[in-house]
């Protein structure tokens, strides 16, 4: 496991300032952390453990802070003396279990993670959590009832789906990597974008299955959903294809809100914003334009409007690029 690993599962306690006798630098430390401000939190943090030493929501809050600027030795001496005072706090066991992640002491990992379900046998991480070093450990089938479980308690989340997916993806199981992420896909499709730059997923970049599962559209509208379709005579030609452009350029000159994280297959790309946005291959040297919303998003007033003024917007863009390829 790396340092970036570990920030990323590295939390801080919400503050409680009554139960800390009022210390509203405790919430606002904790504010700066959640901020991404570890420096100015510290400032904070050391005034108030100065005055208040044995506080082991601040020791916490300070581990938390001194991990995040890269201070793994006093970030450690913190949380261990939080956790020597205050042995049930669940924060500080989950927080022990990702450093014990990042030094790949899995063993440790399972225990701090026990130590945590045994706090509160109700979260919804708990099987995740100890499903993942499970995993590390090689216990796939003990893994595996544990994931059940995360699922069982998360019906219908593609989030959960997803980790599940990525999980057995690090470790190189290939099967039930993919059959969760087609899951996690087919209740939200920007799950297969986000496996494509998820580490975890490169051991099965070798799979055709993997690779068909990234290259499928398998979106289907429902009942009742507005769509409008162009053709157009350019060709589509992935990240290069003019469409796409054309239509990023329309979205921004028109102050339309997109997700910048376009989606670019071989064969179709995807552009997410009030509207789904489909660019592909048309099969005959085209390209083809779709729209499309959810079934009520818009009236059909608002739907003929704003599609026209893409659509206008497209149009407008090729034909400028046009006249510059041929000036």
């Amino acid at each position: 496991m790396t340092a970036a690993l570990l920030l990323g599962v590295l939390g801080a306690p919400a503050a409680d300032p009554a139960a800390a006798g009022g210390a509203a630098d405790l919430a606002e430390a904790a504010a700066l952390i959640e901020d991404s401000r570890p420096e100015e939190a510290l400032d904070l943090l050391n005034r108030w453990l100065k005055k208040k030493p044995k506080d082991p929501q601040g020791l916490l809050l300070r581990s938390t802070a001194h991990f995040m600027i890269g201070d793994l030795e006093k970030g450690k001496r913190d949380l261990d003396r939080s956790l020597e005072l205050d042995p049930r706090s669940r924060q500080a066991w989950l927080n022990r279990a990702a450093l014990e992640l990042a030094d790949e002491d899995y063993a440790g990992a399972l225990e701090a993670f026990g130590q945590a379900e045994t706090l509160d046998d109700s979260a919804a991480d708990n099987s995740l959590n100890i499903g993942t070093v499970l995993l590390l450990l090689d216990r796939f089938d003990e893994a595996a009832k544990r994931f059940k479980d995360y699922l069982t308690r998360n019906p219908g989340d593609p989030q959960a789906r997803y980790l599940v997916a990525s999980n057995y993806a690090m470790r190189g199981f290939a099967q039930p990597a993919i059959a969760n992420l087609r899951r996690a896909v087919a209740l939200d499709e920007r799950m297969r974008r986000r496996a494509r730059t998820d580490p975890n997923f490169a051991p099965l970049n070798e799979s055709p299955d993997y690779q068909e599962l990234l290259n499928t559209d398998g979106f289907r509208h429902a009942r009742g959903a507005p769509i409008a379709r162009q053709s157009y005579d350019r060709p589509y030609l992935a990240g290069q294809s003019q469409v796409l452009d054309a239509v990023i350029s329309s979205l921004q000159l028109a102050g339309q809100a997109f997700d910048p994280q376009v989606e670019v297959t071989p064969r179709w790309a995807l552009v997410w914003s009030d509207l789904r946005i489909k660019v592909s291959d048309d099969g005959a040297g085209g390209t083809q334009l779709e729209l499309s919303a959810p079934p009520g998003r818009f009236s059909p007033g608002q739907w003929q409007a704003l599609t026209e003024q893409l659509l206008r917007g497209v149009t407008v863009q090729l034909h400028t690029h046009y006249r510059r390829d041929t000036d």
